[in-house]
């Protein structure tokens, strides 16, 4: 349990690391400080959802392995979901390496639809029930994780469509 406590400390500790700050210079004709900051703030958050959902998969293992969460139906649905998941945020990373500090449109496009089929499995896992175990803390834990997950992609998603709206520079609220 103490296990579990210490990685999801970790799991809300790393959403932090997404203020990152990336001095820009030298950019190239046609390319706006927007789109850079766009591109940085995507892939960085991309890298705490990636922390995230690794941590839960991990979680969720341990809780088995522990007998908290049964070794059934719900739980192998469970595991593919965030496995998936998790091999899909690993492809959208090694995507926006291919294409650096680049906020096209077909970039966006694709982002939104790497960001989309998250979703859809973090979605999955938060539904199949099995993170509601025994001890409603421990649950609650594992789908605060998994829910904050969530809000940062839809963030990712809104900077892929041009949806964002940020009230305030990153710098006013990352500390």
């Amino acid at each position: 349990m103490i296990k579990l406590r210490i990685t999801l400390i970790f799991l809300v500790l790393g959403f932090a690391s997404s203020c990152r700050h990336q001095a820009i210079v030298n950019l190239p004709t046609g390319v706006s400080n927007a789109q850079v900051n766009n591109w940085v703030n995507t892939t960085n958050s991309l890298k705490d959802v990636q922390s995230a959902t690794h941590g839960v998969l991990t979680a969720a293992v341990d809780l088995n392995h522990s007998g908290v969460i049964s070794n059934n139906d719900k739980y192998v649905a469970a595991l593919g979901a965030l496995g998936r998941a998790n091999q899909i945020e690993v492809e959208f990373a090694q995507f926006l390496k291919t294409v650096p500090n680049d906020w096209s449109l077909p970039v966006k496009t694709k982002a939104a639809a790497y960001t989309q089929q998250i979703l859809t499995q973090l979605g999955a896992a938060n539904d199949s029930g099995v993170l509601n175990v025994k001890n409603p803390k421990t649950g609650q834990s594992l789908s605060d994780s998994i829910g904050a997950a969530i809000r940062v992609l839809k963030l990712i998603l809104q900077l892929s469509t041009g949806t964002a709206r940020l009230f305030m520079p990153r710098e006013a609220y990352c500390v």
